[in-house]
């Protein structure tokens, strides 16, 4: 499994309050900080082989993960 995919699985996990392990969540503060150190987010990208990508954090993106965009 993309560890992509295993980091917001975790996140998921973790927010609504579901165990996650001691490894678990500190694989997940390491991927988080490393977001952070390189200002990226997650965008789900449906042309992209795993289907997410990391992109450029932008002024409006309030999370991890990017929101989409509405018409």
């Amino acid at each position: 499994m993309d560890t992509t995919l295993k980091m917001l699985r975790t996140e998921q996990r973790r927010r609504h309050g579901e165990e996650v392990t001691p490894a678990m969540g500190d694989r997940l503060e390491r991927r988080l900080l490393e977001r952070e150190r390189d200002g990226s987010v997650v965008d789900h990208d449906p042309a992209d082989p795993d289907g997410f990508r990391y992109v450029p954090r932008r002024p409006d993106d309030a999370d991890l993960v990017r929101a989409p965009r509405t018409a």
